[in-house]
């Protein structure tokens, strides 16, 4: 006669398996569905006006506070037109063109400005935050 385990322990030793399995997926999702979602933004609209200043309104869809000076990196080109990207260059506001480090809150807004050229072009802007980059390309006239 041969011995080893009843069914029942064999059914419960798979159900411990199976409940430890899914603990650590549903571990490793949470953790990288926050990760995801911690710092985001989105862009709003964009404009820019007779002079150059592009205007790029952003919002913080995500869970954590997003610093402007160290969360948000911006490189630009010009894509067409007969301008040149100008030195002043990724500013966050309230809609001057002043200089502001600050934070944005998850669920809120801020400005970025930029000025594209001093000519008529289209410049395209890449906005990176946590990873995630979005591309922007926007006509002055």
């Amino acid at each position: 006669m041969k011995k080893g385990i009843t069914p029942i322990i064999a059914i419960v030793i798979l159900l411990l398996i199976a409940v430890a399995i899914a603990g650590a997926a549903y571990t490793y999702i949470t953790g990288y569905w926050t990760g995801l979602t911690a710092k985001a933004i989105e862009l709003t609209s964009t404009t820019c006006n007779t002079s150059g200043i592009v205007t790029m309104n952003i919002r913080n869809f995500g869970q954590e506070i997003i610093n402007t000076g160290s969360d948000i990196s911006m490189s630009r080109s010009v894509v067409a037109g007969t301008g040149t990207a100008l030195p002043n260059f990724a500013k966050f506001g309230d809609g001057g063109m002043t200089d502001f480090n600050g934070d944005i809150d998850p669920g809120k807004g801020g400005v970025l400005l930029d000025q594209c050229t001093a000519t008529s072009a289209t410049c395209q802007y890449t906005i990176t935050t946590s990873g995630r980059a979005q591309l922007v390309t926007v006509t002055c006239t």
